[in-house]
């Protein structure tokens, strides 16, 4: 009995694996930081197949933004959320991220750092500081942005799947 008990046990184990296996292969998620002084934001972004482009309460994550010295968002149908994931797409496409960055110490670094990310060969990511215009690729390294605060930033992130 405890033989088949423990057969059953490692079979599941497979397809709880198998399954995540799955969904990492279904799309795929981006954590941002952004940081002035010592005080930090995290945003998610990121594609899944049963996702959408609008607002869903299944992957998008509304901001509970306080006073707090630094905020950072993505600006989703005139609403602050702190995760964001779109619809995959099929064939070639181009899908953007419109994200804010605040902060009251006028003057200080704003530091975006994320990390590689396991996207498709043919997917490209391109940060935009809409500031300045500098395009950055945020898939090569050093996987990281500064910029000496203005108290508002607006910066896009763009997806260019080909």
């Amino acid at each position: 009995m405890r033989k088949k008990a423990s057969i059953i046990g490692a079979a599941i184990i497979i397809q709880i694996i198998l399954a995540g296996v799955l969904i990492a292969q279904d799309g795929w998620e981006m954590n941002i930081k952004a940081k002035c002084l010592n005080a930090e934001n995290r945003l998610v972004i990121g594609q899944r197949a049963d996702a959408s482009d609008v607002i869903d309460g299944r992957y998008d994550v509304p901001a509970l933004l306080s006073n707090g010295l630094i905020k950072a968002y993505i600006d989703l149908e005139g609403k602050q959320y702190w995760k964001d994931i779109k619809k995959t797409c099929n064939g070639p496409c181009s899908k953007t991220w419109n994200i804010d960055v605040e902060c009251e110490d006028l003057g200080e670094i704003i530091e975006l750092s994320w990390g590689p990310v396991n996207i498709p060969g043919n997917t490209r990511l391109i940060l935009i500081d809409q500031g300045t215009g500098k395009a950055i690729d945020m898939n090569l390294e050093p996987y990281a942005y500064t910029y000496k605060n203005p108290g508002r930033r607006e910066l896009i992130v763009e997806v260019q799947k080909w």
